[in-house]
């Protein structure tokens, strides 16, 4: 016969197995949940990011018998490269790569995907309305171990423009440079170009800087509208305090190129094309263009070393004449 002592253990039996029950239930979905949480955490750690660079078609002028380009990039300096025949960019889509160094190195190069690309879009000078055109890298090379790198440059030789690439194996960290061929849209060896790396303007530099003359040419540039001169092209300064002060309004070039002056604070570079180039005719034409409106030239002069005297320069030949009468 069960006594009352008996039954009440029973009912409080009862009780601490249900209420075990109940944590054990309390605690398995716990940590489910925290189970479903860090899963979904890896997902997001482990997700590919992927980084695009890509620059907008820039405004483009020609002028001066087609000798002549003003090329205009609206918010930002850079991604643009300047040839004879094409105004290039690149179109980028590829894998962010956050690996350790003994990662990669254990685990090599990721391949590159379908979806990833290293495009430059080329944009043709001698056609009407200088139509892009899109050569894509990573086809042309083939093998899928190495990713380009975020920067574009023009390399002008044998009559046609090329972009140097650099290329990065991203499991080793290895490196290797190759050469884009545009208008034929094929990859060259490097080493085929002997003269790739020299300087393209050295020799005019030179004839330039006798007394001086380059150094105050890039000063008046500078000082008078914050525009930096070189011996091949002008473009602006790179604070973008400098670029709000650019104002050519009260020069020749303004009065005889109103268009391009309106574009003048997004200049990307002003430059005379390659195979045109001399530099008796982009030394006349700076000198003209960025004089005071009305006047003939801006005030430049070459300083003899050992006298200190001025002597106002007013063309290439006058500056050759003077180069003459003051041999080093």
């Amino acid at each position: 016969m069960t006594t009352s002592v008996e039954v009440e253990m029973k009912r409080v039996k009862k009780k601490v197995v249900g209420l075990l029950v109940l944590l054990v239930s309390i605690g398995s979905f716990y940590l489910l949940k925290q189970v479903q949480k860090h899963g979904k955490t890896s997902q997001q750690e482990t997700k590919q990011k992927y980084i695009d660079a890509k620059t907008e078609k820039p405004t483009i002028h020609l002028f001066d018998d087609n000798k002549f380009v003003f090329v205009a990039q609206k918010d930002g300096i850079g991604g643009i490269a300047f040839g004879q025949d094409y105004i290039s960019v690149l179109d980028v889509h590829q894998k962010e790569i956050n690996q350790s160094m003994i990662d990669r190195e254990k685990n090599g190069s990721p391949k590159i995907a379908k979806d990833e690309y290293f495009n430059i879009i080329s944009y043709d000078l001698n056609a009407s309305g200088f139509p892009g055109k899109k050569t894509e890298v990573y086809q042309l090379l083939g093998k899928k171990e190495y990713r380009g790198a975020y920067d574009i440059s023009q390399y002008y030789a044998d009559n046609k423009d090329y972009i140097p690439v650099t290329l990065y194996k991203v499991g080793n960290n290895d490196s290797r440079k190759i050469i884009v061929d545009i208008t034929n849209q094929k990859i060259e060896d490097l080493e085929n170009f002997e003269d790739y790396g020299k300087s393209t303007f050295s020799a005019a530099e030179q004839e330039l800087s006798k007394g001086n003359v380059y150094n105050n040419i890039r000063q008046a540039m500078k000082e008078k509208y914050h525009l930096k001169f070189t011996a091949g092209y002008i473009d602006t300064l790179l604070s973008k305090e400098d670029r709000e002060k650019i104002d050519i309004s009260n020069t020749n070039f303004a009065q005889d190129y109103p268009e391009m002056a309106k574009d003048i604070k997004n200049l990307a570079r002003l430059y005379m094309r390659p195979k045109q180039y001399s530099t008796k005719e982009w030394f006349d034409r700076v000198l003209h263009w960025f004089a005071p409106k009305g006047q003939d030239v801006l005030e430049v002069y070459a300083t003899d070393p050992n006298t200190g005297e001025k002597t106002q320069i007013k063309s290439y030949d006058e500056l050759q004449a003077w180069s003459s009468n003051h041999p080093d």
